[in-house]
């Protein structure tokens, strides 16, 4: 065999055995990773491709179990990178937030990690206006109770929610910012004995409200939030911008 005819059957031998092995590694999933004893240890996002629209979701991999994998048809219908927050009490489960184009609009997504696996992925609140959800923020009570901040834009204006996981849902959005006031970016501080800190961006500059969650001897799906979420006080500012 002429050396020539060597080199060419050594690349093909080459290039089959990078196509095998990038088959198998190679995957766009969102996934938990748990230790032998099936205990959660942390939470991967492995995007596929880049620019505008790389692939989040699709799983690529069939080396890890199916519950370990959260929603993998995400990328068929569009949605959103997600944001993954861990509780901040044990076992620091994760809940995942991302968005999907829904009614019109981007309608807020999440699942929740329970020992051994996802639970089925769902809306935080569903048709619930002709504006789009994003910007998610979560904070943990001592309790392991997450809240939900985030940035409804409804005709144009960006509006800041807050939610509390009940048990097996989450409560109807409470206004925070003022209603005229375009406001993005929230973030959220869980201060204890139902006290939140959220803090937003506006054209002025960075906004902080306190909301008080009266929070009720016992949880249940049937809270209305305008009965247990107040304004404590009025907007402050943080900083102005320059």
């Amino acid at each position: 065999m002429s050396n020539k005819l060597r080199g060419l059957v050594f690349f093909l031998a080459f290039a089959f055995v990078l196509c095998v092995v990038s088959t198998v590694e190679t995957r766009a999933e969102v996934s938990a990773r748990t230790d032998r004893d099936g205990n959660y240890v942390t939470t991967q996002v492995a995007p596929l491709g880049t620019g505008s629209s790389p692939q989040v979701w699709s799983v690529r991999s069939k080396r890890f179990q199916r519950s370990m994998v959260l929603n993998s048809r995400g990328d068929y219908f569009g949605d959103s990178w997600p944001k993954v927050f861990e509780n901040s009490s044990a076992p620091y489960h994760p809940w995942v937030l991302w968005t999907r184009p829904a009614a019109g609009g981007l309608e807020m997504m999440y699942s929740r990690w329970n020992p051994g696996g996802w639970e089925r992925p769902d809306f935080v609140q569903f048709n619930t206006t002709r504006g789009s959800d994003g910007e998610p923020g979560v904070g943990f009570d001592e309790f392991g109770r997450p809240y939900l901040v985030w940035t409804r834009l409804e005709e144009g204006v960006g509006r800041i929610y807050v939610s509390v996981f009940l048990v097996t849902r989450w409560t109807d959005g409470f206004l925070v910012s003022d209603h005229d006031m375009d406001s993005r970016t929230p973030t959220i501080q869980v201060r204890g004995e139902g006290h939140l800190s959220i803090q937003f961006e506006t054209s002025d500059g960075t906004f902080s409200q306190d909301v008080l969650f009266l929070d009720p001897v016992t949880i249940t799906d049937d809270i209305n939030p305008q009965n247990h979420f107040s304004l404590n006080g009025s907007p402050t500012y943080v900083r102005k911008n320059d």
